[in-house]
């Protein structure tokens, strides 16, 4: 499964890198948004295909209430273009991992597109400061913190509040 997982997020990154722009300060924030929804999508038609996937596999075993359910999930996400928590269904278990890990997925989303935009914004930032530009310099940190408060803040929040194992 974690293979699956890594397949998936290589191939996200590769497609999200072929057709990045380089940010400027002046759209990296906006950028950044519709990075973020353009990969979001890119999982959500990544899971649609699993669903479909998964529910073939159930019909062709003859398993009509396990194809049905999976069908319903199908049909839910495709009109609500959402998963949560409270999406994850008790059976099938195969449909209920699948649920799980796409949860996960589409959580990564926001921290890894802003992590990317980030890193081409210090190198922009750097550039500036190498140029003798030191108040572009600071324009660009001032975006950068932007895109930290606004996407990786979250993901900080989350990971202080969680237990240790």
């Amino acid at each position: 499964m974690r293979y699956i997982t890594s397949i998936i997020l290589g191939l996200m990154i590769g497609v999200f890198i072929a057709n990045a722009q380089v940010p400027t300060p002046q759209n990296a924030v906006a950028q950044c948004e519709t990075a973020i929804a353009e990969r979001i999508k890119q999982v959500g038609d990544t899971y649609l295909a699993k669903l479909t996937k998964l529910k073939s596999q159930f019909q062709e075993a003859g398993d009509e209430e396990k194809g049905v359910a999976t069908f319903k999930e199908w049909s839910r996400f495709l009109h609500e273009k959402t998963l949560s928590a409270e999406d994850i269904v008790e059976q099938p278990e195969e449909l209920r991992q699948l649920q799980k890990q796409f949860i996960s997925l589409f959580a990564q989303v926001p921290p890894t597109v802003a992590q990317e935009q980030i890193a081409t914004l210090t190198d922009i930032q750097q550039q500036f400061i190498k140029d003798g530009k030191p108040d572009d310099g600071l324009a660009v940190q001032q975006v950068i913190e932007k895109i930290k408060q606004r996407y990786l803040a979250m993901t900080a929040t989350k990971d202080s509040t969680d237990p240790k194992p």
